[in-house]
């Protein structure tokens, strides 16, 4: 019924949603060669697969007391705080942005967001 029809048009504005992020990345990046992700968990996986070109960039991943020295072939280090050189994507799910975001913004960080770009 139209719960079916709204939850398949929820689904495919979701995957819409998605597939318009990687330009508004590219852009959010400006010429950043080189990126950090903080976050290894599901939305880091999406961001691997959705927007590749933007994910080639990323040369470092971050988290809180990491499980792993290496996500997706790329070099894990744990956050203890303080600044890094390059631009932080945040790779953790829309609605942890914001507090995250000021967290690393306080401490120098340069963060990329797109909490506004994917509605959950």
């Amino acid at each position: 019924g139209e719960a079916v029809i709204e939850l398949t048009r929820s689904k495919q504005r979701y995957l819409h949603e998605w597939s318009l992020l990687e330009q508004k990345l590219l852009e959010r990046a400006h010429q950043a060669h080189s990126l950090v992700c903080f976050g290894m968990g599901e939305a880091a996986a999406l961001l691997r697969a959705y927007p590749p070109s933007l994910w080639s960039r990323v040369k470092l991943c971050t988290a809180d007391r990491p499980e792993r020295d290496v996500f997706a072939d790329i070099p894990v280090v744990d956050y203890t705080g303080g600044r890094f050189e390059w631009p932080v994507i945040l790779g953790v799910r829309p609605e942890s942005q914001a507090g995250l975001a000021r967290r690393l913004q306080d401490s120098g960080c340069t963060v990329i967001r797109w909490d506004d770009c994917i509605a959950e």
